[in-house]
């Protein structure tokens, strides 16, 4: 069985959620004694300069097999002219995290008529998918290479704090994605007087008493900023990306910094859990007096996991790795 991989992921490190993902993976690999090599768009300059990039990375790994002892896993990425070509030459594991093409009706038309040219197939020519989560499992995979679910994981055990919890409330996203309902958070807010709203990740939108924007944040700040929150909100329109069930990394982060959370979704790992609320985003007028019984009922009270949870980051890594290394060799 290989104990090398090569995790190509092409995104930039401005993507903060997926590299901190990408990193917590590789992190849990390198404990157990795997040797990994993570290669993403690490150039600066124009697109074209990006894109080729990414096309001699697969002529390296892919025509030229270069390192043929190594697993190679790849994060589901939009397809591009030849890369199901040259893909098709090597065994490799990848990562779905979207349906790119119902989430492609959200964006920009040159990056829609992308989408639409070039249909995502990488899935299906690989030896082994990893779903985000059951309905996109079932929804794409049409080959006969292995399909695992593995939602995103939960990174670290709840933080300690302390009670009561006050009535600080945050909210990780930008109006950028539709499917992150920032206009129904912004109707929380209105319908919510008594909470102060914090909003991570823009600097601008509407105005309010109650509403405090931050901006991106990342490292310290953006630690002490979460640890002083009392509770969050996650996702609210999934459905606008075409999809009801997720594991969103923001609402993962939330549970570590200790913080019950709200969520218009289905959540793969928490729907039934107490500290998760999830609402019907279409009668959100008739949620507001849920959500303010919600908190009041975790005002005195602090979330706290058993460490035998699959849901951990080392529990699910640890099987993902011993997955991805054995499909290699088959």
């Amino acid at each position: 069985m290989a104990r090398e991989i090569i995790y190509i992921a092409f995104v930039s490190n401005d993507h903060i959620g997926v590299m901190k993902k990408i990193s917590s993976q590789v992190e849990v690999w390198r404990s157990l004694g795997y040797c990994v090599t993570v290669i993403n768009d690490n150039v600066s300059g124009s697109m074209l300069r990006k894109y080729a990039g990414r096309y001699l990375t697969l002529i390296r790994y892919f025509m030229l097999k270069t390192h043929t002892g190594s697993a190679i896993y790849i994060r589901q990425t939009p397809e591009l002219p030849l890369y199901t070509f040259m893909l098709r030459r090597r065994r490799f594991s990848c990562e779905v995290n979207a349906d790119l093409k119902a989430e492609s009706k959200n964006y920009s038309i040159a990056k829609r008529f992308i989408a639409l040219l070039f249909p995502q197939q990488i899935h299906n020519i690989a030896t082994a998918a990893f779903y985000v989560s059951s309905e996109l499992a079932k929804r794409l995979h049409q080959s006969e290479g292995a399909a695992y679910i593995f939602p995103n994981s939960l990174h670290a055990f709840p933080l300690e704090r302390a009670l009561p919890r006050k009535f600080n409330v945050v909210f990780v996203g930008t109006p950028q994605y539709p499917w992150q309902g920032f206009d129904l958070f912004i109707s929380l807010v209105q319908a919510m007087p008594r909470y102060k709203f914090h909003v991570i990740g823009t600097d601008t939108g509407p105005s309010s008493n109650n509403l405090q924007y931050h901006g991106a944040l990342s490292g310290e700040e953006y630690h002490r900023t979460m640890s002083n929150m009392d509770f969050a909100i996650g996702t609210l329109a999934f459905h606008r990306a075409g999809i009801v069930e997720g594991s969103p990394l923001k609402v993962r982060d939330y549970l570590a910094f200790n913080l019950p959370f709200v969520i218009g979704y289905d959540d793969s790992d928490f729907s039934n859990s107490e500290f998760c609320l999830r609402i019907n985003a279409d009668t959100l007028s008739e949620e507001i007096a849920r959500i303010e019984h919600f908190f009041d009922s975790w005002r005195e009270r602090s979330i706290s996991i058993p460490d035998d949870s699959e849901y951990l980051n080392f529990n699910r890594e640890a099987r993902r790795v011993s997955l991805i290394c054995a499909e290699s060799t088959i």
